[in-house]
């Protein structure tokens, strides 16, 4: 007689905690998904913002270097108008000295030889502006040492004038923007005399 073997029983706990498995799978599956997608979105914000600072930086940095050539070419033009300035405050103290004959300058220190009355030597000067000069002379002989003083301000002024100086004198005399000649001499002498001849020019 063949016995019936007993059915084994499924505990009704397996099928709930499968299906609290496959719950949980499926929460995790789709909390991953999410956060995936999450973090793929976020990435792909962080690109784009990093896009745009580097946007932005570049055009700082452009206008950065624009800036400092801007600055660079403000400098150079500062030190030209200094420059410039400089210029002409020494241009406006000299026309400040000149109007008040307050400059000078040596046209003549050497010496001179053969002013006899046949042939008198002579020294021709420029003076560019209106002023004096003076003429000094030093003669190693005990003679008397004559100039004439010469020039012409075209059309309507002639200068010209004698200064007796012996042997060691100084002759002073007006001049104009034109220039003079001096002529020296020493009616006493028919020979060859030499001298020391200082010529300043005072404007």
């Amino acid at each position: 007689m063949n016995e019936t073997k007993p059915k084994k029983m499924i505990s009704r706990n397996v099928p709930i905690a499968l299906g609290i498995i496959c719950i949980v799978l499926v929460a995790l599956i789709a909390y991953f998904t999410v956060t995936g997608i999450s973090a793929t979105n976020s990435y792909t914000s962080l690109q784009n913002q990093n896009k745009q600072l580097q946007a932005w930086l570049d055009g700082n940095e452009t206008l950065f270097n624009q800036t400092q050539a801007n600055n660079t070419s403000l400098q150079n033009q500062n030190q030209q108008l200094q420059a410039n300035n400089t210029k002409l405050q020494n241009q406006t103290n000299n026309l400040t000295g000149i109007l008040s004959l307050s400059e000078s300058s040596t046209l003549y220190n050497g010496t001179i030889s053969t002013f006899n009355t046949v042939e008198p030597a002579s020294l021709e000067e420029s003076t560019p502006y209106a002023g004096y000069a003076s003429v000094e002379v030093s003669s190693t002989l005990n003679e008397t040492v004559t100039i004439t003083i010469v020039w012409d301000y075209y059309p309507i002024l002639r200068y010209q004038n004698d200064f007796n100086l012996g042997n060691n004198g100084t002759a002073i005399f007006p001049v104009l923007p034109s220039g003079f000649v001096v002529y020296f001499f020493d009616p006493n002498l028919p020979y060859t005399e030499t001298a020391n001849v200082t010529i300043t020019y005072y404007y």
